[in-house]
This record gives structure tokens, C-alpha cells and sequence, in this order.
């Protein structure tokens, strides 16, 4: 990595070095596919059917000389600090040429690496070259991302770069939403698009595109989009698509095919000549939990000081986190390779630890926070009642059932009418829920404990919140259902269970609520709540805990609030 500021003329011998580096020596310790390319590589410099053009790889590391980009560990703006593989892409990509017509050999690309690899910066700084330096005439270049956070991010961070690198600052105009070229001749551009519409595509021709992290788009959209791109950089003479991403979910087939073709091309069996690639990530049957296997898919490890030691973090902490998904991200995000998403929220094994037998009596006169789910009338309703003692939470939760035959046995064969009959499950006596009854359980709470506020969510609300108002001395107060507002009672819940600070009462019915949950990030700050969605089964004792949780967080610690 670059240590001090080189003149243009030592950046480009620096990068040349480091490309032979990465030949003759770093490709060795990664996988099988980056071996394949190696071997490509070198085939395809001896091949008479395309010409090597050391001048063209020399103006792009050239570029990359005049980069200012922002490193975190140094706190403050340096030279870009190239490292072995990219300077290998980079000449893969931009110094083959076909003999036959003159053109680029390589019209896409595939960049699947592990996260904090310095993906983001690589893949901007190319965006960045294609539009001043590629010999385009009205360049479009664009950066498609997941959502409107990524985007924000991937402007601002071009923008950065332009601001401190005078020789692009000179060149070019950061606008709002895109980045523009000073010479008023020029119409070209560079965009940010998120989120994507395939038809809105349909109109430009891109001569660079960079799709960012396409494990993550939405998989419905995702074929559409990159077809678009495909059939608009096809009047280009010389275009560049970029795939750059992590592994992700098992959901999306798309991107899982577009991986399996670019392996079965290393591998010789489909001849594309068009496309070139680095797949890093562990071979099948490696240990992963091996520091070796991490390098594998973190090929920036040598040059990224902390990233080993923040790989360890992670793995620690996935490894002993309630959270079942823990290991799933740190899985496809830090070791690159596609997991199933994982059917529960919390590790069974660490959930079970917290449901013990209580006995409410021993909580009599205590402070406690109320909340509640209201289910459409056909199905179950749930009352969440939970106490904090000497750090611990305890909880209770109540059912209530319409009295629908149809809804008692669940699926997986979960039988609801043994809890009926056990009285864990109240059941009304026609095919609604009886409010009457959940609304007599709050009053009798009320009686025997001191309810500092019920929360509840005002969908299907209103009439069973102004009874319980009118009835009993209960402070009541809306707890919308959404990311913003779940996010950290989820999150807290979720600690909690993995610290043991948490009792619930023994119930098999809140137990299967909580194998019904799935968690996701909803929005583009990454708050999470229950995706009722993608939920297998009712979930509504889990929806009134969080509910109860985020009561007590805000008295507990008014700056929450």
C-alpha cells in the first residue's frame, strides 16, 4: 500500500510491481478461481488473437496516481493506495484488445470479494477514469446501488474525491444528484441510480455501469436491470459493466447464476471471451472458521491493518450472539460465501435458557409496562405484561382466540386447542376475538400491579384502548409498528437473550411465536423489525414484549426517548 505521495511516473512502476506481485505471487493463497484467471491472464498475453496494451493499463494506473481518497485509519485524504489485486483487475480489465477490430476484450466484469475490502473506493475511482480518461466521446457513466442510503453514500464518497484531487477538481462539477464535466461541449455524466426502474434505464447508454452489491437488489427487478444495461451499453465501442458484490441470501438466484457462469467460464466450460473476473472467496469443504479461509475471500487483509482483527470481532461475536442471523452476515458479508437465511430470529438453544416456570405473585405491586397486539378479529390477540428487577426483565404474556376451528391447528402441526384447554389461550365464544376479555385481564393487572404505561399499536385499536382508558387508571400510548420504533426493543431483545437478562414465563405458545419471527433490515438505515411479510406464523406475543421493552427502555433512560 502506498505510504507516501510518488510522482505519477513511480505510481504507474509501483503498480506495475504490484500486478506481478499478485501473478507470480499473492493469487497463490486464494481460491481456485483466482488461479483460474491468473492462468487466463498469462494464456491471453501470448495469444495471438489479442494484443496487450501496456499503454492503456499505464493511463489508468496513471489516473489512479492523481486520486485523493479518504483512509480512515490515517484519518485524512492520501494518494490512492492501491493494493496487489486491484492493480491485477485493473490491467485484466482495460489492456486486452482483439487483434481483429481493435476493441477492448472485456465488455464486463465481476469483482465478488468480501466487505471492507476497499470495494467501495476501487469501484468509484473506475466510475471516475471511464468518464475523463477512457476516450468516450459523451461519456455516461453510472453507479446503480440498493437503495437510496448506498446511493447517498457512493455520490458523496465521488464527490470526496474530487474535492481533494485537484486535478479532477478541475475537470469536473459535483452537482446535487450527479457529477458533470466542466467542458460545456461535453453532455456527458456520472449518476447515481437508486431505486432502480428497468424501464427508466431503457433510455441511456451507459459506457461504464458499476452494479453495486447485486446480491441485494430486489430479485424480481434485477434480471430486467442488468438486461437494460446489457442492451444499452451495446452502442458503446469500448463499454465496461462492473459486478461488484458480497455473497448474500440463497433467495437470489439471479446473481447466484451470474456467479456459477462466471466460474463455469474460468473453468472452460462455456466459452465467453468477453468477460473476466475475481471471485474470492473459500474453496467448498474449507473450515470457516479458520483465520486462512477468511483471508481467502479478504484478499486486502496484508494492507487493511484492522480488517483482520475486525474480522476476529465479528466471527466472536457472531459465534456467541443469540441471534441466529449473526452467523448468516457474518457468513455471506465477511467470508463471501451464499447461506440459506436462517427460519428463526434467536439461536433455539439460547431462547430456551430464558423461558422458565414465574410465578406472578411474586411480582405484586411492582411496576410493570403493558403491551399489546391487536390481531384481526379472526385470529390471535396478545397482552404482554413485563417487569425489571435488579436488572432482569420477567415476562408474561396472555393469548386471546376467535373461537374459529380452522385456526387451531397451525402450521408444523402445532396444536392450539391443548393451550385452550390449559388456559394459556383465551378463546372467545363466537369467530372474533373477545376484547371484552383482554380488556377485564388489563383492569385485574391494574388492581394488583402499578401499570406505568400500555403500549399498543392503534391499528385495530381504538375502541379496545378508549374502554381500557375509561376503565381503569392505565396511562396508554401508541407504539407504531414501525423500523424506527422497533428497532431498538428487537435489538435490546436480542441481547438480552444472549446475556441471560431475561425471563419469560414458561408458555409453548409465546415459544412458537418466537420460531414464527424473521427479522430484517426494513429501511436504509438498516432498523429492523418483524417482517410480517415473510413471517411464517403468528407472531403477535413477540410484537407486544418489544412493545413492553420499549416502554421500559425510554423510563429507564429518558435519552432513548
Amino acid at each position: 500500500m502506498v505510504s507516501t505521495t510518488m510522482t505519477s511516473d513511480e505510481y504507474v512502476s509501483h503498480c506495475w510491481n504490484l500486478c506481478d506481485q499478485f501473478i507470480k505471487e499473492d493469487s497463490k493463497s486464494f481460491g481456485k478461481y483466482i488461479q483460474l484467471q491468473v492462468e487466463k491472464f498469462k494464456e491471453w498475453v501470448n495469444d495471438p488473437r489479442y494484443e496487450f496494451r501496456t499503454e492503456e493499463v499505464d493511463r489508468v494506473y496513471r489516473f489512479f496516481s492523481y486520486l485523493n481518497i479518504y483512509v480512515e485509519s490515517r484519518r485524512s485524504y492520501v494518494q490512492f493506495p492501491i493494493i496487489s489485486w486491484q492493480s491485477f483487475l485493473l490491467a485484466l480489465i482495460f489492456g486486452f484488445y482483439r487483434v481483429e477490430d481493435g476493441r477492448r476484450k472485456h465488455t464486463e466484469s465481476l469483482l465478488f470479494i468480501a466487505r471492507k475490502n476497499s470495494k467501495t473506493s476501487f469501484s468509484t475511482a473506475i466510475v471516475l477514469y471511464c468518464f475523463l480518461k477512457d476516450n468516450v466521446l459523451e461519456p455516461q457513466s453510472m453507479l446503480l446501488a440498493i437503495n437510496q442510503k448506498q446511493a447517498g453514500n457512493a455520490l458523496r464518497y465521488a464527490k470526496g474525491i474530487i474535492y481533494h484531487s485537484p486535478a479532477l477538481l478541475k475537470r469536473l462539477i459535483p452537482l446535487r444528484y450527479k457529477i458533470v464535466s466542466k467542458d460545456i461541449k461535453s453532455q456527458g455524466f456520472i449518476e447515481i441510480f437508486s431505486p432502480i426502474d428497468p424501464n427508466r434505464l431503457e433510455s441511456y447508454s451507459p459506457s461504464c455501469c458499476i452494479l453495486d452489491e447485486c446480491h441485494g437488489f430486489d430479485s424480481d427487478k434485477i434480471e430486467d436491470v442488468y438486461n437494460a444495461l446489457k442492451s444499452g451499453t451495446g452502442a458503446r465501442e469500448n463499454p465496461l459493466l462492473l459486478l461488484a458484490s458480497t455473497a448474500g441470501t440463497q433467495d437470489n438466484l439471479w446473481f447466484q447464476e451470474q456467479v456459477q457462469y462466471y466460474k463455469d467460464v474460468l473453468s472452460g466450460n462455456i466459452d465467453d471471451d468477453t468477460i473476466c473476473g475475481l471471485l474470492f472467496q473459500p474453496n467448498p469443504g474449507m473450515d470457516l472458521t479458520s483465520e486462512e479461509t477468511w483471508k481467502m475471500a479478504n484478499p486486502s487483509w496484508k494492507y487493511i491493518k484492522p480488517l483482520l482483527s475486525d474480522l476476529r470481532n465479528n466471527f466472536i461475536k457472531a459465534k456467541n450472539s443469540a441471534s441466529a442471523r449473526a452467523w448468516f452476515h457474518f457468513a455471506t458479508r465477511r467470508i463471501n460465501i451464499f447461506l440459506e437465511e436462517p427460519n428463526d430470529w434467536l439461536k433455539p438453544e439460547k431462547l430456551d435458557e430464558c423461558f422458565k416456570p414465574l410465578n406472578i405473585e411474586d411480582f405484586k405491586d411492582q411496576e410493570c409496562f403493558l403491551g399489546v397486539d391487536l390481531s384481526i378479529t379472526s385470529d390471535l390477540s396478545a397482552l404482554a405484561q413485563v417487569f425489571h428487577k435488579d436488572g432482569v426483565y420477567y415476562v408474561f404474556v396472555y393469548f386471546f382466540m376467535a373461537n374459529n376451528p380452522s385456526k387451531l391447528n397451525r402450521k408444523g402441526s402445532f396444536d392450539l386447542k391443548k393451550y385452550v384447554d390449559s388456559g394459556l389461550i383465551h378463546l372467545s365464544d363466537t369467530g372474533v376475538v373477545d376484547y371484552k376479555a383482554l380488556i377485564e385481564k388489563v383492569e385485574e393487572i391494574d388492581r394488583d400491579f402499578r401499570v406505568v404505561k400500555l403500549l399498543y399499536d392503534r391499528y385495530n385499536a381504538p375502541f379496545v384502548i378508549s374502554e381500557i382508558q375509561e376503565k381503569t387508571n392505565t396511562y396508554c400510548e401508541d407504539f407504531a409498528q414501525t423500523p424506527a420504533k422497533f428497532n431498538a426493543p428487537l435489538k435490546y431483545m436480542q441481547d438480552l437473550v444472549e446475556d441471560k437478562k431475561i425471563v419469560f414465563d414458561f408458555n409453548p405458545v409465546l415459544r412458537w411465536n418466537f420460531s414464527n419471527v424473521v427479522v430484517r433490515p426494513m429501511d436504509s438505515n438498516e432498523n429492523i423489525k418483524i417482517d410480517k411479510k415473510k413471517k411464517k406464523e403468528a407472531v403477535d406475543g413477540v410484537v407486544a414484549v418489544a412493545q413492553s421493552l420499549g416502554g421500559w427502555m425510554s423510563y429507564l433512560n429518558p435519552l432513548y426517548q
